[in-house]
């Protein structure tokens, strides 16, 4: 009888610290999806903004909704976006991801990747799309 009771014990434990590794750790991440322009916008800037925003409707609507995901575009020649600017090191089109998880801020740069794909739409959706689902 006490070895029943030692072994239940035991498998509780054991139980109990798997549901904890398992356990998330703190809130999910959020990214911030940044597409900077500058003033006078060629034609594969305004395409890069058109397949960012087409692939964040068809694949991320959800997080959209919830905001775990944000779209901004911005104009890195304004004034009110200097201090980004600087912070990214932007120097205009350019296609930034910043992921939140908890206290940390990561910027992933994907200005050549977007600029690289921006006359392939399939290939530019699914690397878009995996980069973001790496990090959800």
């Amino acid at each position: 009888m006490l070895k029943r009771l030692f072994f239940a014990a035991g498998l509780c434990l054991i139980l109990a610290s798997v549901s904890v590794a398992m356990a998330p750790a703190g809130d999910p991440p959020t990214i911030e999806v940044l597409d900077f322009h500058g003033k006078h916008r060629c034609r594969t800037c305004l395409t890069i903004e058109e397949l960012t925003r087409e692939t964040l409707k068809q694949n991320f609507s959800r997080e959209l909704e919830s905001r775990r995901i944000t779209f901004q575009l911005l104009d890195a020649e304004a004034e009110a976006n200097a201090k980004l600017v600087r912070e990214l090191e932007v120097t205009g089109t350019a296609l930034v991801l910043i992921v939140h998880q908890g206290n940390k801020r990561t910027p992933i740069d994907l200005t050549s990747m977007a600029f690289m794909n921006a006359h392939d739409r399939k290939a530019f959706q699914a690397k878009l799309t995996a980069e973001l689902k790496k990090h959800l």
